[in-house]
Parts: structure tokens; sequence; C-alpha cells
């Protein structure tokens, strides 16, 4: 654990930041004599110059025009943008509610939207939206808003270090919307908005903004840089909130004076994860698919943006399971392309990882598998603000820059016609991840039987009691669904006052002895 004096975002001042803050070339010799004279304009003129112009390093999308916001956060992103622009906000998690955050004020209610909407505010999921907005039609009232909602939302819900950090940083962090998680999830979004052309665009973020912004970016890097050196584990949370939350800043930051430091602690903790917990048979130590899915968000971020900047981040042998695991996912999706459950989760849409999360060692087997599941895949997409800027000078106001647009958005919801000769064996078994997956072709109305059967290689991760599950797909339905699933996530665990006394029974062995034919549990 490191040392960090700054601990409320309320008080640390502009020469705090700028204390820590390393701008190269000419603009950071006009920093430095801007300082010298007290010349306010200058040096924020300065910080904002460097970070509209920088030549790098370059930013891979991590939502922004993405099909999470359509798939996972569900309806339309032109028609949540919308809605944003009249402070009625949809959840991005069940129940997928609309609610109205306007106070009367003019401001936002945040104890209302904490009740209500506590993720898609605590991880800034509407700039994302947004920005994707913005980029579908070119019109600024998007990013207006996306900048307008950032400010509110610090000034409505700055972070103040927990007392019980220092005793346990997992449950502890910022208070209120500032878990450990959710921040740097926010940050990548920030990200985003800035590499989308809101900087560039005229009249939008004034250079006061974009300090401001930055060191709002500073102060969080801070927070995890007090994390560095820690113990390793091989949990979820400890791979993004240690490495994943590390490596960003301490790539996308090289100014920051604890760069070097975060960036090199990020790679210690995501290359222990993956030695540790990736499998020689191409798949991951959980025993959860959808939360497979999930840690591609983990693990194909930070691999995303090394790859991005020419950052050995793992080796190629490496690089080659990371592959070998999207093929993984791949062959654990039913031919109707929704991803077959096992565990705590059902499955769902496989565009993200084909779209956004598998870019990193896209190849054409992976592909061909994407497009055979109805999924047109997409390449590793990036930006600097230097190609933004050159970009927004011929830009006509207006006219949609579709800057950062996955194949969700360009091409229609269509996917080509996959390359036969590049899809590999329909039938495929995982010893060490314990699942086989048995499909009579790569068409849409192959039959497809997935079987789940409990190994000893898992140590940790969404384990239960259900030793041997099955799926079984044909004819464009699936006829048996796992009943483990069906029962992890029955509604009785959350309604009733015996909701503790069902989770158990419901997860207990016994109550597995049992099929899930049209919705009903037999």
């Amino acid at each position: 654990m490191q040392d960090v004096r700054f601990a409320d975002q309320r008080s640390v001042s502009d020469d705090d930041f700028l204390q820590h803050l390393r701008l190269p070339g000419t603009l950071g010799r006009r920093l430095t004599a801007a300082r010298a004279k007290c010349d306010r304009p200058s040096i924020v003129g300065a910080v904002a110059e460097h970070f509209r112009t920088r030549s790098g390093p370059r930013w891979p999308f991590y939502m922004h025009g993405s099909p999470w916001m359509e798939i996972n956060g569900r309806g339309e992103v032109m028609e949540k943008a919308d809605g944003l622009l009249a402070n009625r906000f949809r959840s991005s998690w069940p129940p997928f509610q609309s609610v109205d955050l306007s106070a009367s004020d003019g401001g936002f209610d945040w104890k209302k939207g904490m009740a209500e909407i506590y993720g898609t505010l605590s991880r800034s999921v509407v700039v994302a939206e947004l920005s994707t907005a913005f980029a579908l039609t070119g019109d600024t009232r998007y990013l207006v808003k996306a900048r307008d909602f950032i400010r509110a939302f610090v000034d409505g819900n700055p972070f103040l270090i927990e007392e019980g950090f220092f005793e346990d940083h997992d449950r502890y962090f910022g208070g209120g919307f500032n878990n450990s998680g959710d921040v740097y999830s926010r940050s990548k979004r920030w990200l985003d908005l800035m590499h989308c052309g809101a900087l560039q665009v005229p009249g939008i973020f004034s250079d006061e903004d974009v300090f401001w912004l930055v060191k709002q970016l500073w102060f969080y890097a801070m927070q995890y840089y007090r994390l560095v050196g820690d113990v390793l584990r091989r949990d979820n949370h400890h791979l993004t909130d240690h490495g994943g939350a590390a490596f960003f800043y301490g790539v996308m930051f090289p100014e920051f004076s604890i760069a070097k430091k975060l960036a090199a602690e990020g790679a210690r903790v995501i290359r222990h994860h993956f030695t540790s917990n990736m499998l020689a048979d191409g798949d991951y130590a959980e025993h959860c698919t959808k939360y497979q899915y999930h840690i591609t968000y983990m693990l194909g971020a930070p691999l995303a943006l090394a790859k991005a900047n020419g950052i050995r981040l793992l080796s190629a042998k490496q690089e080659r399971q990371f592959g070998q695991w999207v093929e993984f996912l791949a062959n654990a999706t039913k031919p109707d392309g929704i991803l077959v459950e096992f565990g705590d989760e059902f499955g769902g849409s496989l565009a993200q990882l084909f779209c956004i999360n598998g870019t990193p060692m896209m190849s054409p087997r992976i592909a061909a598998m994407a497009r055979a599941l109805g999924y047109e895949p997409g390449k590793l997409s990036s930006q600097t603000p230097a190609e933004l800027t050159r970009f927004f000078k011929r830009w006509t106001p207006g006219t949609s820059p579709r800057i950062g647009l996955s194949p969700w958005f360009t091409h229609g919801r269509n996917a080509a016609k996959p390359a036969k000769a590049a899809l590999p064996n329909p039938t495929v078994r995982y010893p060490l991840g314990g699942f086989s997956f048995f499909r009579s072709d790569w068409t849409p109305a192959a039959d497809y039987l997935a079987v789940s059967h409990y190994t000893e290689s898992l140590p940790h991760s969404h384990v239960h009691w259900d030793m041997m599950s099955f799926v079984l797909h044909t004819g464009g339905q699936t006829l048996i669904g796992d009943p483990a699933t069906w029962l992890y996530t029955d509604q009785r665990h959350f309604d009733e006052t015996t909701s503790r006394e069902n989770r158990g029974y419901l997860y207990s062995v016994d109550a597995h002895n049992c099929l899930v034919m049209n919705d009903d549990t037999l």
C-alpha cells in the first residue's frame, strides 16, 4: 500500500495537480513559464492544448459505439440519449426502468438515482450513450449533456476516502457512488468521450473544462496508486481494481508523475491473473459461462490498450491463449447466437465479444465463428487527439462523424457469410474447464448439446453443486435448459422474507434433480 495524501476530491488544489503533471516539449516549457508567472489562463491553456492535440497514447474505445448499450443495457441508444437530454435515465440493469432525475434546483436528484439506478450513474454509462449518439448524428447537444453530467456528478458525489479503506480496501473506497470497480469503469467511459471528438469540436469543452476533467482523472489515478504493491490474489475484483485500473491510468496518462509505477503494477497483476487462471485447454478458471464472458472485459480492455500502443503485456503464447478463450465462448454459444447458460446467470448476445472484447486477437477462425453465429466481427479501433484534431478541422457541423462505431452500428446487425474453410470442428471438449460442446454443424439450424461436468481443476469461482448439467438446443429452439441457472436466478431469492432459506435450498444438490422445459422446473 502506498501513502497518498489526497483523500478528498473537494479539497485537492490545482497546484496539487500541477505538481504531479509532466507535460513534454514546447507545451511543457510553456506551462513551466506560466506557473512561474502565476498566469492562470496560460496554465490552463497549455494543459488543455496538450490533451486536445497530443499524438499519443492511442485509446481503443471501451463502450463508445459498442453493442453493450443495446444488448446488455437494453434499448435503442438514440432513444436513451434523447431521454437524457430531458434528464430521463434508463437503467442498464434489470428491470431496465426509466427514471426522471430532474431536481427542483435544475440539477440532478442524486439520492433518487442512488436508490434506483446506482450502477448506471456510478459507471457513467450515460456518457457512452451520449457520445455514441453524437457519433451517429453529429448533434452536439449530446456532447454538452455529457459534459454537464460529468461536472454535476463530481460536484454532487465527490470522492472521500472511507475510514474502512485501510482495513478492507475491497469493500471501502471513496464512498457513495465511488466504489473501487465503478470509478475505473467511469474513467474509461470518460476517455471514450475525450476520444470521440468532444474536446475538438469548437464551443463544447472550454480550456477550463479540459483542465478540470484531466484533474479529476489524475485524482482518481492517485487513489488506485494506493494499491500498488498489494498482495496478489486470483479473484475478478482484484484483476480490475489492482490490475486493469492501474494499467489504464499508467498507460493513458504518461504525463502523471506516478504513471510508470501504475503501468508496471497493472502489468504485474494482469500477468498474474492470466498465468494463474487461464487454463491450458483454452478456457478460464471460472465455471459460469456468463462470468467467463464478463472477464473478457476485464482482460480484453487492457490487452486492447497494450496492442494499440505497442506494449508487450502478454507473451505470444498467452496472446494465442486469449484467442483460444474467445473461441471457447464461441463454442459455448448456441446456434441461435445466445451464450449457453451454465452457472449464476443466463447467457445472452455475444455481439460485444466479437465487436469489441475479442478484437485484440481477432483471427480468420474467430471471424468465421462469429459470422456463423450471426455477428459481424470488429477490428481493434483506436484514436489519438492529434488524429481527431485533424479530422474535426475538416468536419462539417451537423454531419455524422461516425468515429469509433463498431459493426453493431455500421453493418445494420447483418453478418457476412462465414468462410467455411476457417470454421473449426463443431464438437469440442474442455477437460480442465469442465465443458463439452456437441454441434452438428455451424448453421443456425444445427443440433447442439452443451454439457457441464464438474472438475477439480477449478479452485474458486462460481462453481456450485450441479455436478453435471446439460442444455439441448435443436431446430432453432432450446428444448432443455440448465436447471441450476434457473434456480440460481429464482426471484424468490430476493422478494420474499424467506429469501435466505430459499437460496440455501435452491443451491443444494437435491434441488438440481430436475429439468427445465417450457420455462417450468420439473
